[in-house]
């Protein structure tokens, strides 16, 4: 079975008003839901120029904003970790746990270099910082007079505590083996990024089922929330022809950002054309129809995957097309794979 999420996208610039992208969103938010949708996302990130289409640096804001238009759950894939105060990340979840009435999730991801260099921190000290950071926010919740680590230390409560006992569940990602570990010693799952290949999926999947044996922790019940583009059309042919322009206005940034290797070579002249387009997102991204996606999802589910979040939206996409995706998933898949 494979629980369905709305993940959300806020592109910045001058003609990308945050109100107004938050107003367009409700009704695909109510759409979702009234279609079994379980879950609403976004992301963060630290955009440096207008126009920019990574995530947002507020997930918290526009998720506190959209907690009395839904009752699906609440989550960020990813907040990052290194980059926050322990103190000020476990009292805005907690805020943020009380305001939406215990449905939010704290996904957590290290981030990139350029970011922690923008953030003062070094690389050096990202892994075990982001562990440190995890346990702290543990036992503040848990209403701990404090926590003092190696790269993070925290004194005195927090007030008020997050709603659900212990506080949020939280989901790790990664791309690395450590991460996998991280996300079964430390984490009530595992989740995986955008720009994951279905062959890197499954091998994190497993080191995560790994280490959550290795740890006596049950195989069953355990999270692994994945990020996937998705695109979808009646007709294959014209879920592609659509997708494309967006996929590489998003793809480029990701090039950009070194989140695929090599940029040169995969972003030439010779991705315009679609076939081009289809080899590079192939593995990443799920466009087509809902009977050419299913197999997909199918696999996904048979290693693993319980959770889907479905980016509809990428690079400024119109709404009738994100729109028409959400319903085509939520009228086909959604039943098929609750």
């Amino acid at each position: 079975m494979i629980e369905f999420g709305l993940f959300l996208e806020f592109p910045t610039g001058d003609d990308a008003r945050l109100d107004e992208q938050v107003s367009r969103y409700v009704p695909i938010i109510q759409l979702a839901e009234s279609l079994g949708f379980r879950s609403v996302w976004a992301g963060e990130s630290y955009p440096q120029a207008q126009g920019a289409i990574q995530h947002i640096s507020s997930p918290f804001l526009v998720l506190a904003h959209l907690a009395p238009l839904t009752s699906m759950t609440l989550g960020t894939a990813v907040s990052l970790a290194p980059v926050w105060d322990p103190l000020r990340l476990a009292y805005d979840t907690s805020v943020l746990d009380q305001l939406c009435g215990g449905r939010l999730v704290l996904g957590v991801g290290l981030g990139n270099p350029g970011i922690w260099k923008r953030f003062g921190v070094e690389r050096v000290s990202v892994g075990q910082r982001t562990d440190e950071t995890i346990l702290a926010l543990r036992a503040l919740w848990a209403g701990e007079d404090g926590y003092e680590g190696m790269f993070v230390k925290a004194s005195g409560s927090i007030a008020p505590r997050p709603l659900q006992s212990g506080g949020p569940p939280i989901l790790i990602g990664g791309k690395i083996p450590r991460s996998a570990r991280r996300a079964a010693t430390l984490g009530d799952g595992f989740v995986a990024g955008t720009h994951f290949t279905d062959d890197q999926l499954r091998v994190l999947i497993e080191l995560y089922h790994e280490a959550l044996r290795a740890e006596n922790k049950a195989l069953e019940g355990s999270t692994v929330s994945v990020n996937r583009i998705v695109i979808l059309a009646d007709d294959p042919d014209e879920a592609w022809e659509d997708a494309a322009p967006y996929l590489l206005k998003l793809f480029r940034v990701y090039a950009k950002i070194g989140l695929i290797p090599n940029a040169d070579a995969l972003f030439g002249p010779q991705v315009e054309a679609l076939e081009a387009l289809k080899d590079l997102v192939r593995g990443i991204c799920l466009v087509g129809s809902p009977e050419t996606v299913a197999p997909t999802l199918v696999s996904y589910a048979s290693y693993g995957v319980t959770q889907l979040q479905l980016r509809p939206a990428p690079a400024f996409m119109p709404t009738e097309l994100v729109e028409r995706t959400v319903r085509l998933a939520g009228e086909n898949l959604v039943p098929t794979f609750n």
